[in-house]
């Protein structure tokens, strides 16, 4: 954190141009220099707004117009993100992933946020799943403890279940913030968190493969009705339509929404 520029020059990387690079650049170069793997260590400061430039009010897949998340390329400044290779065949998943990260906080109160998102070719980067866990919950929900500033702890992040195939080409990716503003309320105060990932470190992603061989069903068509299904009202006419502006030089962020429900009596 602290040779950033550095490391960016060394590697002739524009340490300005978020959105060009990617952190795994940084490690190649940490690699080459031979630091070892005590400086394979990611710290990231806490952003209470995280979030909202994806335009994400909810958990889900996707990308508009369902209201589901936005491009995560928006997202990357939130916090460290770690990228596969692109694939050479498909990989499918079904079930909950999970993320075992090895954090440090310096605040006894902290949230982890991730994103596992799905990078296209073009760079897009749509959403697959997500998972949140405020930290002082990770042995219980029924009798929180507040962290020890400082301390590492191997933390468990359930992510929510996704049925999702990565194509060919594409690139598995991985975000970590410590806010989703405004679907959690952020954590209080400033806070500086490290997240291990060097030799002996316990990170790491676990991702629920599909069996082999198993027989895929295309999805209906949307508003197609399913076999059985029963008809409820009638369908709307009035698209949902939503806007997110960032007005410069204002890293401000205005979501405006009109919805009219499809089921009317």
């Amino acid at each position: 954190k602290h040779h950033m520029q550095s490391l960016c020059a060394m590697d002739h990387l524009d340490f300005k141009k978020k959105s060009a690079n990617s952190y795994e650049q940084l490690f190649m170069t940490i690699r080459q220099l031979k630091l070892g793997y005590a400086a394979h260590v990611e710290a990231f400061v806490h952003r209470p707004t995280a979030g909202i430039a994806a335009g994400s009010l909810c958990w889900g897949a996707g990308h508009p117009p369902n209201g589901l998340a936005g491009d995560l390329r928006l997202e990357r400044d939130a916090g460290p993100t770690f990228t596969g290779e692109p694939l050479s065949s498909p990989l499918d998943i079904l079930g909950s992933p999970v993320a075992v990260l090895e954090i440090a906080s310096q605040a006894p109160v902290a949230h982890l946020v991730l994103r596992l998102g799905c990078v296209a070719p073009d760079g897009s980067i749509e959403q697959v799943c997500e998972g949140i866990l405020n930290l002082t919950h990770r042995d219980s929900h029924a009798e929180p403890v507040p962290l020890e500033r400082g301390r590492r702890y191997e933390i468990r992040v359930p992510l929510r279940a996704a049925g999702y195939r990565f194509p060919v080409s594409h690139r598995i990716e991985l975000s970590v913030a410590s806010a989703h503003w405004p679907v959690i309320w952020p954590s209080p105060g400033t806070n500086e968190l490290e997240l291990h990932i060097g030799a002996g470190a316990v990170s790491r992603l676990e991702l629920p493969l599909a069996p082999v061989g198993m027989d895929a069903t295309a999805p209906p068509a949307i508003g197609e009705k399913g076999t059985g299904a029963q008809g409820l009202g009638r369908r709307g006419v009035d698209p949902l339509h939503s806007r997110i502006e960032n007005p410069p030089p204002r890293r401000a962020s205005r979501l405006s929404r009109r919805y009219r429900s499809p089921l009317r009596s």
